[in-house]
C-alpha cells in the first residue's frame, strides 16, 4: 500500500542455514521484520504485534528412521523466539510432529502434531493446537486424507477454543 521498496513498506530479511541429508535434517533461520509486518497463521493476537519491528530466531529438526512401517516413527520438531521492538513483551512458539509411513498399506501415512502457537509474554493464557490424520492411496491417481484438529485458547483469548475436521482429496492424472 505504501509503495514497493519504500521505507513504509512492510519489510521481512530472512536468511536460513541448513544441513540435510536423506535420513535427517536441521536448518537454523533469523529474521528482522519491520513496519507492522504480522505473522498471524499462528499466532496469537498479542504474539503477532509488531509495531515497529522485530528480531526472530527459528530452529527446526528432523528425523527419519531407516525403515518404514516401523513403530519408530519420523519425528520433526520446531522453535522459534522473537524480540520484539518497542514492546516489553517477547514471543515464542513450538511444535512437535510424528509421522508413520507405510503403517496399514504401502504408501499411507498416519501423523500427530501438537505445538504452542506463537505467544506473546503478555498473553494471560496459554494456547495449544494438535491435529491428527490419516493419508492413504485410494489408487494410483487419488489419495484421500481425513484430519481432525483443534486447539485451546487459539487466539490467546481464554476459551477461544476450536475443533473440526476435514478431508482432503488429492488427483494427479
Amino acid at each position: 500500500n505504501n509503495g514497493f521498496l519504500t521505507g513504509e513498506a512492510e519489510t521481512n530479511w530472512s536468511t536460513q542455514v541448513a544441513y540435510t541429508t536423506p535420513k535427517f535434517h536441521v536448518s537454523y533461520i533469523s529474521a528482522a521484520k519491520y513496519n507492522d509486518w504480522t505473522d498471524s497463521y499462528y499466532s496469537t493476537t498479542l504474539g503477532k504485534a509488531r509495531t515497529s519491528g522485530s528480531t526472530n530466531h527459528g530452529i527446526r529438526a528432523y528425523w527419519r528412521p531407516d525403515e518404514t512401517g516401523a513403530a519408530m516413527p519420523e519425528i520433526s520438531v520446531g522453535y522459534d523466539i522473537s524480540t520484539v521492538e518497542d514492546q516489553d513483551a517477547d514471543t515464542d512458539a513450538f511444535f512437535v510432529g510424528l509421522t508413520w509411513k507405510d503403517s496399514f498399506q504401502a504408501d499411507d501415512k498416519v501423523g500427530i502434531a501438537v505445538g504452542k502457537p506463537q505467544t506473546s509474554d503478555d498473553d494471560t493464557v496459554e494456547p495449544f493446537a494438535w491435529e491428527a490424520y490419516y493419508s492413504f492411496k485410494v489408487n494410483d491417481s487419488v489419495t484421500m486424507t481425513p484430519a481432525i484438529f483443534g486447539g485451546t485458547d487459539r487466539t490467546g483469548t481464554d476459551g477461544d477454543d476450536v475443533t473440526g475436521a476435514v478431508l482432503q482429496t488429492t488427483f494427479k492424472f
